[in-house]
């Protein structure tokens, strides 16, 4: 099963109007990804978008799918945000790009699954030896797959079904758009 990853790639810096134009790459990001589809008008799609990195995840319809980009930036107090899903205790040693990853994880399973993951779970990508993680892993639930993009972002695509026959195929544009 192919899962497509369309990615928009802004170098326009977004404001407090940027949103309505990050809306708009994310639909030419999932438009790019559908396009790809045997059966496009047939599919379940995941989007995210954050400081100009726009993205949506597209899968047969039979699949549930989410999907989340997030920028590392190192002045936020991930610790604190994640403290709500797990001990934060555990998080203190950590660095921003795992929590980063930990917190993308924790956006993309909410989207497929409408719940949270275990708190063992989200420690499990936290506190992976830096690379262990990326591409593509098998999991209770099905497969899950992070990636670094852009230098200081991480997107994670995960979803349910066994992971033999899974290929994550990464479409990525850079529009001018105004």
């Amino acid at each position: 099963m192919k899962v497509y990853v369309g990615l928009c790639l802004s170098n326009q810096l977004t404001t407090r109007h940027g949103v309505k134009l990050q809306r708009r790459w994310t639909d030419i990001a999932q438009n790019a990804a559908t396009s790809c589809l045997s059966k496009p008008e047939r599919n379940n799609v995941s989007r995210s978008h954050c400081r100009g990195i726009c993205g949506a995840a597209v899968i047969g319809a039979d699949q549930l799918i989410g999907f989340d980009i997030e920028y590392t930036d190192p002045r936020r107090n991930w610790p604190a945000i994640l403290s709500r899903f797990c001990d934060d205790k555990d998080l203190t040693s950590s660095s921003a790009q795992a929590l980063c990853k930990g917190w993308t994880y924790l956006e993309a399973y909410f989207k497929a699954f409408g719940t949270y993951p275990e708190p063992k779970e989200l420690l499990e990508v936290i506190n992976a030896p830096n690379g262990e993680t990326e591409g593509l892993t098998s999991t209770h639930f099905g497969w899950r797959y992070h990636m670094p993009i852009a230098d200081a972002f991480f997107f994670t695509v995960l979803g349910q079904g066994h992971i033999n026959g899974i290929e994550i195929l990464p479409l990525i544009t850079a529009p001018n758009l105004a």
